[in-house]
């Protein structure tokens, strides 16, 4: 008995030893992959603090807000590698904003190598699941050719008014300028009309630039000067450059408003900065100087 002890007491302890030294192995393992993941940087929030722990535990909602922490410099200093690594746990997990935000990033090559067919990619599987920012990404991919085989303005059509038709306002945007241009759909230019104004109506700067010309210019409305002033004062405040032009051009022959020669030049160097060019309408007024006589010359002695 006593020789059967002496032998399994030393055994025992070496089995003991094995299985510490293995799991200090493991511990210590874990936590420097921790640490360079970002689960122990302890945070005043328990709420984050929790999500984080969820996060390395496997929870992919969690995964994915972690990753968005780290993209956006929130809860976490800025961090694309990071973001990457947590992001594309979840987006292999199937959560569709991760997917988003997991292209996002090779779209523009932060955290991972640019590669746009891994954009589209994981665009495409976000956009299946009916995540609308996805279903816009990959109307723009289709239509300018990106990460696809070869443009195809019938599919970035469908993206597109699959996004429009849920509310989105750029992807109402997108649909009118398809009509307008007839690209993978006949050319409507009602339907153009319609769709800018729907543009508009959700806050779009692009549309109200667009609905503010057509009101000045009376096409396919009635011609409405006011309207016109306002919507292009809206889309110039946006920073749309050929609103700020219009506006520029609005102010400098008093249109919608009292003629003010300041802010005549003010928009029409604002829409220089942007690189707009001088619609025919503002040939010959050059910004500046020039343009602030030449408006000064043409107001008449009150």
């Amino acid at each position: 008995m006593r020789t059967r002890l002496k032998i399994l007491i030393p055994a025992l302890i070496l089995t003991v030893a094995g299985v510490t030294g293995y799991l200090l192995l493991q511990t210590s393992y874990s936590t420097a992959l921790a640490n360079d993941y970002g689960l122990f940087e302890l945070r005043r929030d328990i709420r984050v603090n929790t999500r984080f722990f969820k996060a390395w535990l496997g929870d992919a909602e969690a995964q994915s807000l972690i990753g968005a922490y780290y993209y956006n410099g929130l809860h976490a200093q800025k961090d694309y590698t990071k973001a990457a690594y947590w992001l594309a746990k979840a987006a292999e997990a199937g959560n569709a904003e991760a997917q988003y935000n997991y292209a996002t990033l090779y779209f523009y090559g932060q955290g991972v190598e640019k590669d746009y067919y891994q954009a589209v990619k994981w665009y495409t599987k976000s956009a299946e699941q009916g995540l609308v920012p996805s279903e816009v990404s990959l109307g723009h991919a289709y239509r300018d050719g990106w990460g696809v085989s070869r443009a195809d303005n019938v599919q970035s059509y469908e993206w597109f008014r699959k996004a429009a038709d849920a509310g989105n306002a750029e992807a109402i945007t997108q649909v009118a300028a398809v009509y307008e241009a007839g690209l993978g759909v006949a050319k409507d230019p009602a339907q153009a009309l319609d769709w800018y104004r729907k543009g508009a109506d959700k806050g779009n700067s692009f549309s109200r630039m667009k609905m503010g010309y057509a009101y000045l210019n009376g096409d396919g409305v009635e011609k409405n000067i006011d309207e016109a002033f306002k919507l292009a004062s809206l889309a110039a405040e946006q920073g749309d450059k050929d609103a700020q032009q219009l506006l520029a051009y609005m102010y400098y022959n008093g249109l919608g408003t009292a003629k003010d020669c300041t802010e005549a030049v003010r928009w029409h160097h604002a829409a220089s900065l942007r690189g707009a060019q001088d619609s025919p309408s503002l040939a010959g007024i050059i910004g500046g100087t020039a343009m602030i006589v030449r408006c000064q010359n043409d107001t008449p002695e009150r």
